[in-house]
């Protein structure tokens, strides 16, 4: 398990690393003129692929397939990772519409709490709402895309019943939480904590080091979520996990 865990961790982060720096081009790519933009467009297909590519592999080392096999099941099946990422895109959408909804009527709802309860601070139940929908974009929904990924890799349509019902049972969700707890929201601070340092070059490397420990830490927690999700059969070689 610890082997498996090792291998999906860093494969997870070459490919952080290769999605970020496709991204980072596209960033800079400007859109003055047909090539450029045909360029734009190239970049995009290659994020989707590659985020696909990366995240199929995963689920297989998460499986147990050794890494040749990944790969190349992998390629076979980056479009079942799109598919997958529809519904999951779906939901994180109605999520942030409803975090958007919520920020517009903040006034409406705490004017009904206030009548209704005579509550004249619910600031807790905001924070609340904001936790958890972070807990459900960051945790619950790419848990959802990566079950549909591995049935749908794992026996296509036909094994998409039985894989959900395994990878998003109690036992899933309880660790997909306690998850999200440790690496991600415990952690999040320190994006914006900002020590006291010389201008020196303290500053910048201690702003890389927590940023670094963060990343290290998210990927873990993504880590832990592809292990939840990954077939328990290799649809590559056709057999069982190896540990």
């Amino acid at each position: 398990m610890i082997g498996r865990l090792l291998r999906t961790a860093l494969w997870l982060l070459l490919g952080a690393l290769v999605v970020f720096g496709l991204y980072w081009l596209l960033l800079n790519t400007p859109e003055s003129n047909a090539l450029a933009l045909m360029s734009s467009a190239i970049l995009v297909v290659l994020i989707i692929a590659s985020a696909a590519l990366f995240v199929n592999t995963a689920l297989g080392l998460a499986a147990g397939t050794p890494l040749a096999a990944s790969v190349a099941a992998a390629a076979n099946g980056v479009h079942w990772v799109v598919v997958a990422a529809v519904p999951a895109l779906l939901l994180w959408w109605a999520i942030v519409r409803a975090d958007r909804w919520v920020v517009d009527h903040a006034g409406e709802i705490n004017a009904w709490f206030i009548a209704r309860y005579g509550w004249s601070d619910i600031s807790s139940l905001f924070r609340a709402e904001v936790w958890i929908s972070r807990w459900l974009r960051w945790s619950l929904i790419p848990l959802i895309g990566l079950a549909l990924a591995g049935a749908l890799l794992d026996g296509g349509v036909a094994g998409f019943a039985g894989r959900w019902r395994r990878a998003l049972g109690l036992r899933s969700l309880a660790i997909a939480v306690l998850a999200f707890i440790v690496l991600v929201a415990l952690p999040l601070p320190l994006i914006t904590w900002r020590p006291r340092l010389p201008p020196t070059w303290l500053e910048p490397a201690a702003a890389a080091a927590r940023l670094g420990a963060v990343a290290i830490l998210w990927i873990a927690g993504a880590t832990l979520l592809v292990l939840l999700a990954a077939p328990a059969r290799s649809a590559a070689i056709g057999v069982r996990a190896d540990d």
